[in-house]
């Protein structure tokens, strides 16, 4: 990855991150209100509970290499490096509790790792998701696409490919506090 696209990366970064303590910082009235946006994280955790905040806790995929004899899936050189970068930065300068890496993952490392990181996130913290590789769009649903995916079938999505609505789903599930989803992913429709 050349420096000038690193430094972009880390100024998004620091930029989220720098939101994300002005909300943990700021007025915490904002986040005490208990209505929630239809299909968003449920109520809003208890801001006496939280203040000072939560563990924060970042899942990051790169996936680039795709087994094109089971699929029609162009090797990505870029994922895997960019992930890479995106946990040092969490890590190193924004100081995660934990960052759980996931390069080059399966359909069923994906899941693994999805499971993982629920297991680590709780009313108080802040979740960070970020994925770069193949994806999906099909009428309103994203699917992430595993390394070992098999060619686009529609009765075979949820199967084959991990739709993101499972991590919106974790997210929920947990009620965390915070959420930041980062895709960095084409969206095309091979289906349509």
């Amino acid at each position: 990855m050349n420096k000038k696209h690193y430094g972009g990366m880390l100024a998004a970064l620091l930029l989220i991150a720098t939101s994300v303590t002005a909300w943990w910082l700021g007025p915490l009235e904002l986040a005490s209100g208990a209505e929630a946006v239809k299909g968003g994280p449920g109520p809003a955790p208890d801001t006496e509970a939280c203040r000072g905040g939560g563990p924060r806790v970042a899942l990051v995929i790169g996936n680039g290499k795709y087994d094109r004899t089971k699929g029609d899936w162009i090797k990505l050189h870029s994922p895997p490096l960019d992930a890479e970068a995106i946990a040092d930065v969490l890590e190193q300068q924004l100081k995660f509790d934990l960052v759980i890496p996931g390069i080059e993952l399966n359909r069923k490392g994906m899941v693994e790792k999805l499971a993982e990181f629920s297991q680590h996130l709780g009313r108080c913290a802040s979740a960070f998701f970020y994925y770069s590789g193949h994806g999906v769009a099909v009428g309103d649903q994203n699917y992430l696409i595993p390394t070992d995916a098999g060619p686009p079938n529609s009765a075979l999505l949820d199967l084959n490919y991990l739709p993101l609505q499972a991590v919106l789903n974790v997210l929920q599930e947990r009620q965390t506090a915070l959420n930041v989803i980062v895709l960095d992913a084409c969206r095309d429709n091979p289906l349509a």
